[in-house]
């Protein structure tokens, strides 16, 4: 069980914030911007050490955007640092699968956001923790890495806990998510498995797609769009499509929404 609150100043961000983590689960966290995510993560991981409760024992290790590897030294160089031996070979397996051997050993200042985020993953899921805190990891990854990652925490999760905050709809997935934790008004105020009803519909118009008029979870192309639709709102979805010149409106099963090659 963990329970925190945090204030900095009079501004209170989480109060009395709990949830109960269970092993080899992963955790999907979603809320609006502000609503606190940033510093749960990192009271869980450390970082904020003066709080109020418990992060109930475990080790957590962050993975963040900008981690503070060695810029003049090679990527398999600053694993070697910040790894231990054991962790060090279980890293190698990770670069693999993310293809990474082509710069593993050039310096990590030669390496583009993709290929930095690439590392930070890996030694987050190298690392001896009980539980892994990935904050929107998709972020700067291509679609094969988001794909390669998606493949590596359903293994990966078979073992240790992972707790994902993310916007990126792929990871409203039941195959991979085992509960939603909803981040609202200080608090984890609810478990949600609603979120998982969306049906997805991929979408072609002969002018551009706005975000008003339409829950838009993927563009594969640039008149081509995945978009997520409410139960029964099937027929209201695509009369709101219209006035953009509809010229596809077709419903895919969950796999094809995110990952299949020949959506186009």
């Amino acid at each position: 069980m963990i329970e925190i609150t945090k204030s900095f100043g009079k501004h209170t961000v989480l109060s009395s914030a709990c949830a109960e983590i269970e092993p080899c689960r992963l955790y999907l966290i979603v809320g609006e911007n502000g609503s606190g995510k940033t510093t749960l993560f990192k009271t869980l991981n450390g970082l904020i050490r003066r709080f109020e409760g418990t992060t109930g024992g475990k080790k957590y290790i962050l993975v963040e955007d900008t981690p503070a590897f060695f810029k003049t030294r090679s990527g398999d160089d600053n694993l070697r640092y910040f790894l231990n031996k054991e962790e060090y070979l279980r890293s190698r397996k990770y670069v693999q699968d993310f293809h990474m051997e082509d710069y593993i050993d050039t310096k990590f200042k030669t390496y583009s956001q993709g290929m930095r985020k690439k590392l930070a993953v890996v030694l987050g899921l190298s690392k001896n923790a009980d539980v892994l805190l990935l904050d929107e990891p998709s972020n700067g990854l291509d679609r094969n890495s988001v794909v390669t990652l998606y493949s590596v925490l359903k293994e990966y999760k078979k073992e240790k806990t992972v707790i994902v905050a993310s916007h990126d709809a792929s990871f409203f997935d039941p195959e991979l998510v085992d509960r939603i934790l909803v981040l609202k008004d200080r608090k984890i105020e609810e478990y949600r498995d609603d979120l998982f009803d969306y049906s997805y519909y991929f979408v072609r118009t002969k002018n551009e797609l706005t975000a008003d008029a339409a829950m838009i979870a993927r563009r594969p192309g640039p008149d081509s769009y995945v978009v997520k639709v409410m139960p029964g709102e099937e027929d209201k979805a695509a009369a709101s499509l219209i006035p953009f010149g509809l010229l596809e409106y077709r419903k895919l099963d969950y796999a094809d929404s995110f990952y299949s090659e020949n959506l186009l």
